[in-house]
């Protein structure tokens, strides 16, 4: 999981989280984690062997040559632009012998959507402990054993006094994407940022959080005003998993088209649509996690916030 990261200037809550990092990653070897890029479809060409971010795969010799991939190890994401920009999806390993259309030929860069630390898969629910189900991206328990009153959640909270859990969590199941937790309301004070992992907030960071919100990229930016949501290509949340922030008025290009069993809007209001140019049927979805009924699975080819 990715090491939080305390301030600069000593704090409560930054002091607790190198407390919480030591708790839960004693004793973890990091995972390595490798990709292997092919100049042909069908792993034929030149290869080129990564294990680290790339923000330009082009000074490799590379550039816009990319047809196959193998994945190895660990969940990467792949971009249309340098440096992470452009269209943008995660996959895990598996070998991809023909790269989607937005992709073929596009390839520029890629990274681990991990931060490139092996999480630890939760730990299985014990006699007394609330299990967490598998829809929620983050759950925060009451005390730090992962146990007592508990709440799940898989989009931006800007105040947790409104859900009744303000100033409440001792600890935090991370099971999906890297969440900021802020010590006031609207994402202000004193932050940290914690990745997929069982983390507890010991010492003077117990009781003291007041809102939480989904960051992406590297530099773990929040979302643009309009939100974003994460397309999943199966029910449980798992599989192939894209991030929108933009528009998308056909997924066919990015290679998702047909493919999402589940959606969730981590932050606005958004409607997706069964063909493209928002047509066919569209529904309006807020904030939360859906697994997508009979009308709507596989079926999702556009979308848009509202």
């Amino acid at each position: 999981m990715p090491t939080p990261t305390p301030r600069p200037t000593p704090h409560r809550l930054a002091r607790a989280a190198l407390l919480a990092v030591a708790g839960t990653c004693a004793a973890l070897p990091a995972l390595a984690q490798e990709v292997e890029l092919f100049e042909r479809a069908r792993f034929k060409g030149v290869k080129l062997k990564l294990t680290a971010d790339t923000p330009d795969v082009a000074a490799y010799g590379l550039g816009n040559r990319i047809a196959s991939i193998v994945v190895k190890s660990g969940d990467w994401e792949f971009c249309t632009a340098p440096r992470y920009g452009g269209a943008c999806i995660t996959v895990g390993p598996g070998r991809y012998a023909d790269l989607p259309p937005a992709l073929h030929g596009n390839l520029a860069s890629i990274r681990r959507a991990d931060g490139g630390a092996g999480a630890p898969p939760p730990a299985p629910a014990t006699a007394g402990t609330a299990a967490p189900g598998v829809s929620d991206a983050v759950v925060l328990y009451e005390h730090i054993d992962f146990k007592g009153r508990s709440f799940g959640l898989s989009s931006s909270i800007a105040r947790l006094d409104e859900k009744g859990f303000n100033d409440t969590a001792s600890s935090v199941l991370v099971q999906r994407g890297r969440w900021q937790l802020c010590e006031h309301a609207d994402f202000s004070g004193q932050c940290i940022v914690l990745g997929p992992g069982r983390h507890t907030l010991g010492g003077n960071a117990n009781d003291l959080l007041s809102s939480i919100r989904p960051v992406f990229g590297r530099d773990n930016r929040p979302l643009p005003a309009s939100g974003g949501l994460v397309l999943h290509e199966q029910a449980d949340y798992s599989g192939r998993s894209m991030l929108l922030t933009e528009p998308t008025a056909n997924l066919k290009s990015m290679g998702m088209n047909d493919k999402a069993s589940s959606v969730e809007v981590l932050a606005g209001q958004w409607e997706v649509c069964t063909d493209a140019d928002y047509r066919g049927r569209c529904v309006l979805l807020n904030p939360g996690h859906y697994q997508l009924d009979g009308a709507l699975d596989k079926r999702l080819s556009s979308m848009r916030p509202r």
